[in-house]
């Protein structure tokens, strides 16, 4: 009979059990700064509950959309490096199948013959090659000459490569400013405390220690990625040139010791390091690949040669000069510039006055003084989970006018190591063209033997007294083929 009208704040009360209060200000809340704070209506001097449960909310969708967002990128990373893998076998499976595709006879009967060992000696290695690709996704860095080979791309190499290197940031605030004297309303002098300036020195001062053992630790870094990047470079046959480009240059130039040594020492003890990781049977061929490297300062313009040629002539007297001359040219030659962010300040100004004054021509040499040439490839790893988007200021121009050079670029996802090395030159070498190389020989080192092939060509030889002969001979080495880029990223 009798009834009591509630208005609605007094149900919701009711319903939830909760309280609801409002106008209370946001200091009382005990919210004097911080993210929730900073999500709230600035334009308002007093809050509810309400808005710190919405608040709340945005939190919590915030998380979980970050959470499905990370997810979502690391399953496309998966799929995308599965991708990246199953066209890697198929680029060696189709590499080796143009190497070692027999030749046309006119006699049926070897052509099946010959047909029939081709196919089924690649049968016969698609699990080998299935599983040297699986390899590289747990491999770090192989131990050994054929072991690091056998996850280099066989063709389709670039010739010039650029390495793009940053720093790893200090995370450390800087340190607060000196109290100084200074004069107040009144024009008097007033003097900091004596403990609050020795508290500020002491921060700075532990401050700049401490920025200088990361400098150091980070200089150490960069030169041991360098020289490993310059040895893995020693691999390649077609590379002949190599950008390292690192922003601020600390590594080849620095006031408190020579960097230009420190490089070169480090770079022996890298070669030195990896033969001795070589077997008996792959030193010599080691030996011979490794190139005459020289180190270019772009912007000091100075040469370094790092390692001399090896004295060939020894004890042997009886040696003829022209064979230690024909010796000398035949060594390969690697030239490392070294450049950083001066290289497009200073320099860039100094091109840019001269065509003001001289008028210079867009064919003079001067540009390839100042600039180094457009690279084949740039490549950044990724530095402490930071995946690099831009070239930090690296700048480069083409040799000539009329060749136009187009670069890939690449920003790896992969910290710095070999797997980015690998990856680097497989994501080049699929972008290129296979052209078929015609009246050369199988690889030394391809992953798709043809032993069980030879094997199996024997048996038939034996049984049908068939006169053929393999037409490929897996004991001689073949130097890649290079082609040119169809499709890149502009520089």
């Amino acid at each position: 009979m009798f009834t009591k009208s509630v208005n609605d704040r007094a149900l919701y009360e009711r319903l939830t059990g909760i309280q609801e209060f409002s106008g209370l200000p946001a200091s009382s809340l005990g919210l004097t700064s911080g993210q929730v704070l900073n999500a709230l209506d600035t334009s308002r001097e007093e809050y509810s509950t309400l808005d710190l449960f919405g608040v709340h909310v945005s939190r919590v969708l915030l998380t979980i959309l970050l959470f499905v967002y990370m997810r979502m990128f690391g399953i496309r990373s998966y799929l995308s490096n599965a991708w990246m893998f199953l066209k890697v076998f198929w680029f060696d499976l189709q590499l080796n199948s143009l190497n070692s595709r027999p030749q046309d006879s006119t006699n049926p009967f070897v052509l099946i013959a010959n047909a029939i060992v081709f196919y089924w000696g690649i049968l016969l290695n698609v699990p080998a090659e299935l599983l040297r690709v699986s390899k590289q996704v747990f491999i770090n860095t192989p131990i050994g000459l054929d072991n690091c080979k056998r996850y280099i791309p066989k063709a389709n190499t670039p010739s010039s490569v650029t390495l793009i290197l940053d720093l790893t940031p200090h995370v450390l605030l800087p340190p607060p400013e000196i109290p100084q004297p200074y004069l107040d309303a009144d024009r008097n002098i007033q003097v900091p405390d004596k403990k609050e300036v020795q508290f500020v020195i002491a921060v700075r001062n532990e401050y700049f220690t401490q920025y200088k053992s990361h400098i150091a630790a980070e200089r150490v870094r960069l030169l041991r990625d360098i020289s490993r990047f310059i040895t893995w470079c020693c691999l390649v046959p077609s590379i002949n040139e190599l950008t390292i480009y690192e922003k601020q240059g600390i590594v080849w130039d620095a006031e408190d010791y020579n960097g230009i040594e420190a490089m070169k020492n480090s770079i022996l003890v890298e070669l030195e390091s990896f033969a001795s990781s070589c077997k008996k049977h792959e030193l010599q061929e080691f030996k011979a690949c490794i190139p005459s490297i020289t180190l270019v300062d772009w912007f000091n313009k100075t040469r370094f040669s790092v390692n001399e040629p090896d004295d060939i002539v020894g004890n042997d007297q009886h040696i003829e000069i022209e064979d230690v001359l024909s010796s000398y040219e035949e060594q390969r030659q690697l030239v490392v510039n070294l450049c950083d962010l001066r290289i497009r300040e200073t320099n860039f100004k100094k091109l840019t006055s001269k065509i003001l004054q001289e008028s210079l021509e867009s064919s003079d040499n001067v540009f390839n003084e100042e600039l180094p040439s457009t690279p084949d490839l740039i490549v950044a790893p990724c530095n402490s989970g930071r995946v690099n988007n831009s070239l930090l200021g690296y700048a480069c121009i083409d040799q000539s006018i009329d060749d136009k050079t187009k670069s890939m670029v690449i920003f790896s996802d992969l910290e710095f190591g070999f797997p980015f090395f690998s990856k680097s030159l497989y994501n080049y070498a699929l972008d290129q063209p296979i052209e078929s190389p015609k009246g050369t020989q199988v690889p030394s080192n391809t992953v798709l033997r043809m032993a069980q092939s030879r094997n199996i060509a024997h048996y038939v030889k034996k049984v049908k007294n068939l006169e053929f002969q393999p037409s490929v001979d897996v004991r001689s080495p073949v130097s890649p083929r290079q082609v040119a880029s169809p499709l890149a990223v502009n520089i």
